[in-house]
């Protein structure tokens, strides 16, 4: 009933913009209203195109620039947005746009002009906490990342900024004692061994699931929530040595293939373990893309590879990978080279290169707690929910979804259902080197 409802007023304010009558002011009040319809709803493309006719009439309504810039970046088009914000350049007319103004310029990079107006952005609203905690630490997780090209995210500021951010930190400490930053003294702290001593209290139980996402029982995701890592860098890390991507036995690999074969023209879901072995096949992936109709991430899935993104965007002697010890078969926490970092980021680059283009999409909402296993989870209720088959190269991932009724397959059952169908030219000989050759492997038998 509410959706009707809804349907009709915007079909009403859709007929009074039509007209001649209405005043600037009327016509900004009901274009906002629609967009946010479109908003409340998920429905960000067309909250997208909503906003450009918006500001057609009304270039300068910086509600409508930020509603384009928002509805972009939820598509996950975010060079899209950023280019949207830089052509624009609207004012910051509200503390809640000030997330979306950090993200942006954490992923393009900030000149020092940007950290001024970050900081102004503090003395603007002193007493919403939200806001000096978001900008401060957002500035303090940014120390050594890099963008794309290599330039550092943060610029060497001048001695007149650079003082003026550190009275901010401090004052912002001592007004808000229980906000997220504390003032320490970290004189004489080995800030490397507080790093890998976190893993230390739950070492046993992270090297148990460690092994039981070796056996193909437990899925990497619930591994990546145990270590405090997002899922995305764990796949791309291969923390656990191997991906057992391919489902062992004949008959349970023939039933997904078809899986996959009754996929194809439709929609589906996908997870970041796919996206991390079609990374490995970049001349396949416009293939795999093009076999359906439409490919759905979900959104807490984006969220994740954006936070792997950043981690793996730090300068290497920031960093630290997790992997797996073949000798001791145990995690270990280390500190990568150069070269490691510089190939690890590239994974990383490309997969959210891939993701973004997407069809990003929010998954049915609870009113549970936020669960820590939605970046690999979300995929499956997703599925469930939308009664679409699942795209996913962890086998544990496609065990979950079987037993909630979701239909599964992997990247390697559909290349094959798409060369036995005569979509594609058969390369799984060579396909299945390069995969072995990056330890994507079939689960033997005995293994399960």
């Amino acid at each position: 009933m509410r959706k009707t409802r809804l349907d009709e007023a915007d079909a009403f304010a859709t007929k009074l913009l039509a007209g001649p009558d209405l005043a600037t002011e009327q016509r900004v009040i009901l274009r906002q209203r629609l967009i946010q319809n479109r908003a409340d709803r998920g429905d960000w493309r067309a909250a997208e195109d909503l906003c450009r006719e918006a500001l057609a009439g009304s270039p300068d309504e910086p509600s409508f620039a930020w509603g384009l810039i928002t509805a972009q970046a939820n598509q996950g088009h975010l060079d899209q947005a950023w280019s949207t914000y830089r052509q624009l350049r609207p004012p910051v007319p509200a503390p809640e746009l000030i997330a979306l103004w950090m993200a942006l310029h954490a992923r393009f990079g900030f000149t020092e002009a940007d950290v001024v107006t970050a900081l102004d952005l503090i003395d603007r609203w002193p007493d919403h906490q939200d806001v000096g905690g978001k900008i401060l630490m957002t500035f303090l997780e940014l120390g050594g990342q890099r963008r794309a090209d290599g330039q550092p995210v943060l610029p060497d500021l001048s001695a007149e900024t650079l003082g003026r951010f550190q009275a901010e930190l401090k004052n912002y400490a001592l007004r808000n004692p229980g906000g997220p930053l504390t003032m320490i003294d970290l004189q004489g702290v080995d800030l490397v061994q507080v790093i890998r001593a976190q893993l230390v209290p739950h070492a046993g139980e992270l090297n148990h699931a460690a092994g039981l996402v070796r056996e193909g029982k437990l899925p990497i995701g619930a591994l990546a929530v145990a270590a405090s890592r997002p899922y995305a860098a764990m796949l791309i890390e291969q923390s656990c040595g191997v991906q057992y991507a391919v489902t062992a036995g004949s008959k349970a690999f023939r039933h997904e293939i078809e899986a996959a074969k009754q996929a194809i023209d439709g929609e589906v879901v996908t997870e970041a373990s796919a996206l991390a072995v079609v990374t490995l096949l970049p001349s396949r992936w416009p293939a795999l893309r093009s076999a359906f109709s439409t490919i759905r991430l979900p959104r807490p899935a984006l969220v994740d590879i954006d936070q792997a993104w950043k981690d793996l965007a730090r300068s290497p002697g920031s960093f630290y990978s997790v992997s797996y010890d073949l000798q001791t078969d145990t995690l270990v926490l280390q500190e990568i080279s150069l070269a490691e970092h510089q190939h690890l980021f590239g994974r990383i680059a490309i997969v959210d290169e891939i993701a973004r283009q997407l069809t990003i999409t929010d998954i049915p909402s609870t009113a549970e707690e936020p669960d820590p296993h939605q970046a690999w989870s979300a995929a499956i209720t997703l599925a469930a929910a939308r009664q679409l088959p699942l795209w996913s190269d962890d086998i544990a991932v496609r065990s979950v979804a079987a037993s909630q009724g979701v239909p599964a397959f992997g990247t390697y059952a559909l290349l094959t259902a798409l060369t036995e169908t005569s979509l594609i030219p058969d390369t799984r000989a060579e396909d299945t080197l390069t995969l072995t050759q990056a330890h994507i492997v079939q689960l033997s038998e005995s293994g399960r």
